[in-house]
């Protein structure tokens, strides 16, 4: 092992796992975007995600080969992957890998909690969304995040995306 490779027992795995997920989501996000009507905003929302998804694929191709640059990319897909909310004005659900989200909600009057279960790909993006308040985390990415942060802690790995 050389000072750019990591040592997980585990990597083949979760490897295997953002490089699916990553391929089934380009799949259905190119369906999407030849079959849904243009609109200039939703186009630049499924190129954002697009680009999630080509980093999400390489960075499952890195961690294969066990280079620290596959952890640090999957580390910080999966950072981004962990909240999901609501709000009056926008919602973000980060769907693209499966998960568990367990959530809070509160609008005129009405309070509650519940959970969401998913595979794969669905992620939401809304502006002017319903008028409630949602809050959530994706407990499997949350556990993989942290899986990731005490891979790097223990061998002595920077997840800083601009140090090596």
């Amino acid at each position: 092992m050389n000072n750019l490779e990591f040592n997980d027992p585990k990597y083949k795995l979760i490897a295997l796992y953002y490089g699916i997920s990553a391929i089934i989501g380009l799949g259905l996000i190119t369906y999407q975007l030849f079959t849904n009507p243009f609109h200039i905003l939703v186009f630049i929302l499924y190129v954002l995600i697009y680009i999630q998804l080509v980093f999400m694929l390489f960075g499952a191709l890195q961690y294969w080969d066990k280079r620290q640059t596959g952890l640090k990319i999957l580390f910080w897909i999966s950072l981004s992957l962990i909240p999901a909310f609501y709000t009056p004005l926008i919602a973000y659900i980060p769907k693209i890998t499966s998960g568990l989200f367990i959530y809070f909600e509160t609008g005129f009057g009405a309070n509650g909690a519940g959970f969401d279960v998913f595979v794969f790909y669905n992620t939401t993006l809304r502006i002017f969304n319903e008028q409630f308040w949602r809050i959530g985390i994706n407990l499997i990415e949350f556990f993989i995040f942290l899986r990731f942060l005490n891979l790097a802690k223990a061998q002595n790995i920077s997840l800083s995306p601009f140090r090596r």
